[in-house]
């Protein structure tokens, strides 16, 4: 689903127009209609993914696609449900994952080390993650990791996310209203 808001900007008297070279020009332009050939491309491709989804995970699990699909039909499962339904072996954490992965791989424990990769942050993105970790949202949701917690990247991503579409917001006066904390599904 993508949303649009063209019916809530017509609501409000404010409607847009534009010229384009192809037929796909502005087709993501979230203050228009989404055109039914966009959207068919779009279900195409969700459709061609979440086949390949079920290949991979058939063939990983040793079942039929057919069985696959009959568990999933786009639903997420909890991990007790998954391994229920044959969908996981193990229930358990990232460090878990690495001790089995390291048995697979025939290594004992002590002869292998894990690196944590993070993306480098710009001084405005730290400044925001310094002001998050200043108002203890970091400890309000526990990481046996130590790494970014997902509250803490989520309200991180949509204040980001809002300060990059602030720059293509023209209106002479600068006044703008953005809800920072809604959430599109």
């Amino acid at each position: 689903m993508i949303t649009t808001f063209d019916q809530s900007l017509d609501m409000l008297g404010v409607h847009t127009d534009g010229v384009g070279t192809t037929q796909l020009a502005g087709a993501f332009d979230l203050t228009r209609p989404l055109s039914p050939m966009v959207a068919d491309l779009v279900q195409s491709s969700i459709e061609h993914g979440y086949g390949k989804f079920l290949s991979i995970v058939a063939e990983g699990r040793s079942m039929s696609v057919e069985a696959v699909d009959a568990i999933a039909q786009g639903r997420v499962w909890s991990g007790e449900t998954a391994q229920e339904l044959g969908l996981v072996d193990h229930l358990g954490g990232l460090d878990d994952a690495v001790k089995a992965a390291a048995q697979k791989a025939g290594l004992e424990e002590g002869d292998y080390g894990v690196r944590h990769v993070q993306e480098q942050l710009d001084p405005f993105e730290n400044f925001i993650v310094s002001v998050l970790e200043q108002a203890q949202v970091r400890g309000m949701v526990p990481d046996s990791m130590g790494q970014t917690v997902p509250v803490v990247a989520d309200i991180q991503g949509r204040f980001m996310t809002a300060m990059e579409e602030l720059q293509w917001l023209k209106d002479p006066k600068g006044a703008y209203a953005i809800c920072m904390h809604c959430k599109v599904n």
